[in-house]
């Protein structure tokens, strides 16, 4: 990581900073009007364009004068550089930003039209802003890390002199240390993971539907069985309610039956004694 320091600052910085003491700039901030450029910055006008985005465009700016801050460049005068030494004043400033753990098999490549540098350099904002966007494009986290075939992705970042100019595009890779997919009939794992997802829906869904039609049928097998038990409980329970009328009108003969049965016994028994009372 080339991260500057302010107690030991590279050989472009202490050249700039001697040209300041020369020139009576020692104070002058790097955001101040003496390095603005007159006219109002790309950011303010894209922000007055589209409000919505205002917010999120705040704080690409704030991130990007974080970088300045972290690496002692706040009062780096950008009118007493070269171009090259402006490029190389934010090429070290990029090579500053780190990227999240989740994305070492990442690759990044910026590039910066001759107008976006002019722009940058003449428009703090503007610059505050590319370095915001590449601090919050390099901290996101990769959310496939670790899976099988996810080595990362190939980035392309074109900055021109305004924030509709920018470009952001992205290649997966097929593996780490491997060659890009540049071949037309060869799937990057992006597209061949994309299918593997539809795939899964599709067995998914099936499975889903299949295990929806096997309830449907065990709950009408359940309805059915609980059907047929109540009329079996019904016709048993008429069954028995028969037998019982049927008992109950047999009734009144049996108990004349068992009254002679009783009457009989009684006349034996009469008869009995009377022969036993005669014989003595």
């Amino acid at each position: 990581m080339n991260t500057i320091h302010t107690n030991h600052m590279p050989e472009i910085y202490r050249n700039v900073a001697n040209r300041q003491v020369k020139g009576g700039k020692t104070d002058s901030p790097a955001f101040s009007e003496q390095t603005a450029h007159k006219s109002e910055s790309v950011v303010a006008q894209y922000k007055r364009k589209h409000p919505e985005d205002a917010y999120h465009v705040n704080g690409q700016v704030r991130a990007g004068r974080s970088v300045l801050t972290k690496n002692g460049a706040d009062n780096v005068c950008r009118e007493d550089m070269t171009m090259d030494e402006y490029k190389n004043f934010i090429n070290r400033l990029m090579n500053s930003i780190p990227f999240d753990a989740t994305r070492v098999y990442d690759r990044e490549f910026v590039s910066i039209s001759e107008a976006g540098w002019q722009q940058m350099k003449n428009d703090p904002e503007y610059e505050a802003w590319v370095l915001g966007y590449t601090v919050e494009n390099r901290s996101v986290r990769n959310p496939f890390f670790g899976w099988p075939g996810a080595a990362g992705n190939v980035y392309m970042e074109n900055f021109g002199a305004s924030i509709e100019e920018h470009i952001g595009q992205s290649v997966g890779i097929s593996g780490p240390g491997s060659s890009y997919n540049n071949g037309k009939n060869e799937k990057s794992w992006w597209e061949k993971r994309r299918e593997r997802m539809e795939e899964r829906m599709e067995e998914q869904s099936e499975k889903a539907m299949k295990k929806a039609q096997a309830r449907k049928a065990l709950e009408k097998k359940l309805y059915l069985n609980s059907r047929l038990a109540a009329q079996q409980r019904l016709q048993s329970f008429l069954s028995e309610s028969t037998q019982e009328s049927t008992n109950m009108t047999r009734f009144p003969s049996a108990g004349v039956n068992a009254l002679a049965v009783m009457a009989y016994e009684d006349n034996i028994s009469i008869f009995s004694k009377s022969v036993i009372e005669h014989e003595k």
